[in-house]
Order: structure tokens, then sequence, then C-alpha cells
């Protein structure tokens, strides 16, 4: 779980997670200082599923968990979309690891990508997903 060496996709995968967090601390920086990007927060994207069958969709919520983490709201990230947190904390651990690794000269072990993290967590995508259209369905839900 844990290598000296992490593998090639690895160190791609760390980069590309380098932009995406390094993009989402800007925008999270810009949206508390300038009143217009803070107003972009307000709108959301529809989506085409919901919109033509009035069902949801696995990635329904998403937009709306990623807002309330930006606002420091978990529970009400959780309760829009039950993989974001979940998600950003695996991706917070790996590049946080891999940050140690290439800071230590490889003395301390990075976390290796298994595939059995991302079944788990594409497993909690498509269990949020069918649990959010039974409630949805029982009218005990709505985001």
């Amino acid at each position: 779980m844990w290598s000296k060496e992490p593998g090639k996709d690895e160190r791609g995968l760390y980069i590309a997670a380098l932009v995406l967090l390094g993009a989402a601390v800007l925008l999270w920086v810009l949206a508390q200082f300038v009143p217009y990007v803070r107003g972009l927060f307000q709108w959301f994207l529809p989506c085409p599923i919901y919109a033509l069958t009035g069902l949801y969709c696995p990635g329904c919520g998403g937009q709306r968990a990623v807002k309330a983490l930006f606002q420091g709201d978990l529970l009400h990230s959780l309760y829009c979309h039950p993989f974001v947190l979940p998600a950003l904390i695996y991706l917070i651990v790996f590049m946080g690891s891999h940050t140690l690794n290439r800071l230590s000269h490889r003395r301390i072990p990075a976390l290796s990508v298994k595939n059995w993290h991302l079944y788990s967590l594409l497993g909690l995508l498509v269990l949020q997903w069918i649990v959010k259209n039974i409630l949805l369905l029982a009218g005990v839900y709505h985001i």
C-alpha cells in the first residue's frame, strides 16, 4: 500500500492532482476577495439526465457539494453528494504522501494507488446514486 518509489502512472496522477488542487485553491481565494467570482457560485449547471428523466445522475449534487465544501459546511456537502468529501480526503492523503516522499528524497513512503481504492470510490459513487434515487422516488430527499 505504501511504496518508496512511486510508479510512472502515479507521478502523472500526482501532477494532475497538483494542478486540480492548485486550481481549486486559486478559485477559493478568488471567491473570498472578488465579488464577481463569488457570484459564480450562485449558478449551477442543470443536469440533462435529471431534466429528461426526473431521476438523479451519479453526479447530481456534486456542484452543490463542492460549493458547501468551499463554504466549510461538511455536513451539507455530504448531504448533497456523499462521494465528494471522501474523494477529496483520498486526494489530500495521496497528495500529502507523494509530496512528503519527494521532499524526503524517497525516505518517506508514498501511498500507492491500488485497484481496490478506485473500486471503493466507484462503489460509493454508485451506492449514493442508487440511494438518492430511491429516496427521491419515496419523496424524502431532494437536492
